[in-house]
């Protein structure tokens, strides 16, 4: 009885969808750490692509009303996934090791 309950609860578990993120770290016996993560979002097209910045580039934020935003210069160069938009990176490394990722939460 108690693995058929266990069994139940797995297959619920897996056959669940969802729009979310889900964050993953591990840590290995060498004290290397491993960052991953998933995008449920099977249903509609990202228009994702690889990213790669400079350092020394520089960027202009957008604000909602489309204005011009906050000026900077990036001292570190970073590779990065884009969603949606070139300029909306949603996952990336910089050179120095620095890893970085937007979760969606509803």
């Amino acid at each position: 009885m108690k693995k058929s309950i266990l069994a139940l609860a797995c297959a619920a578990m897996f056959s669940y969808t969802a729009n979310a993120c889900t964050g993953i770290s591990l840590t290995t016996t060498n004290n290397d750490h491993i960052q991953a993560r998933t995008i449920e979002w099977g249903h509609s097209d990202l228009n994702s692509k690889l990213i790669i910045s400079p350092r020394d580039y520089s960027y202009t934020s957008t604000m909602p009303d489309q204005k011009q935003g906050l000026e900077w210069k990036s001292k570190y160069g970073f590779a990065g996934i884009s969603v949606s938009d070139d300029k909306f990176i949603a996952e990336g490394v910089n050179e120095k090791g620095l890893s970085a990722g937007l979760f969606y939460f509803r």
